[in-house]
């Protein structure tokens, strides 16, 4: 299962299985059903650790951005692995920083959306409604004729967007958005200065092979999370413009990528 899931990603039920086995095997994780998208597919949340310092971590918003799904739940399976046997991951005593932190990892937040892509039928824009589940969040919502018509017809109007809002009330310090192909960290913004937020960028951008950017349009999942909590959020948009997952290899990219990724544990 560790293989296939850099291979060709995880769809149900083996997710669900995957998912659910965690726990019985690292008793500091747990698995909950965040709720159900418009087709009715599980939208998975899986915890790891019970430290007060909590922090958000979610892929999955477009079909298309299943390999930094797949990504991430290798990262979770990695350091479940670390704090069980006690060996450090890339120098990191991942059980000592898990006593302050928690990660609360929503893996796919499109499941219908990624069920197309991998069936074959493209870059399927959004989930089952190819409604960009990114732009359909109060306070960013807005009605621009076809193109808003990809809003969907009103904020939180679909069942994913719902599961993650509720989700949200929750005191995350933190939120780190997984997508797939520009290769770079958008940091979020929606006129709210956030100092802290900037020396997280900072940090990260030293950490990895990718720079950082502050997004413009402030439209962002990331963005509407700064703008209504006034907490850091940032994108990460894995792997490279017009690369393939398959040409990429995601088994190197992760390599590439330890040491961002356990940047976003420690920071």
């Amino acid at each position: 299962m560790e293989h296939a899931l850099l291979e060709r990603g995880l769809l149900e039920p083996e997710r669900s299985a995957f998912l659910q086995a965690l726990p019985q095997e690292y008793p500091c994780s747990r698995h909950q059903i965040l709720g159900f998208s418009r087709e009715g597919r599980p939208i998975h949340l899986l915890q790891i650790g019970e430290g007060p310092y909590g922090k958000l971590l979610l892929s999955g918003l477009q079909g298309r951005d299943w390999p930094a799904g797949a990504l991430l739940l290798y990262f979770c399976q990695k350091l479940l692995q670390a704090v069980q046997t006690g060996v450090p991951l890339g120098e990191v005593s991942v059980e000592r920083v898990l006593e302050r932190r928690s990660l609360w990892v929503v893996p796919s937040l499109s499941p219908d959306g990624e069920a197309r892509v991998l069936g074959g039928l493209g870059p399927w824009p959004g989930n089952a409604n190819q409604v960009d589940l990114e732009r359909n969040f109060p306070g960013q919502w807005t009605w621009n004729g076809a193109k808003g018509s990809r809003r969907g017809p009103r904020p939180l109007s679909e069942p994913e967007s719902q599961a993650l809002f509720r989700l949200c009330q929750r005191p995350f310090r933190q939120c780190f958005v997984f997508s797939w192909g520009e290769g770079r960290i958008r940091q979020g913004t929606g006129g709210i200065p956030l100092p802290q937020g900037d020396l997280i960028g900072q940090m990260l951008a030293h950490s990895g092979p990718y720079g950082l950017t502050k997004e413009r349009e402030g439209q962002s999942l990331a963005s509407w999370f700064c703008r209504t909590f006034h907490r850091p959020a940032f994108t990460l948009s894995l792997g490279s413009a017009g690369v393939a997952p398959e040409e990429q290899g995601l088994g190197d990219l992760y390599e590439q990528l330890l040491e961002l990724f356990l940047m976003l544990l420690l920071v």
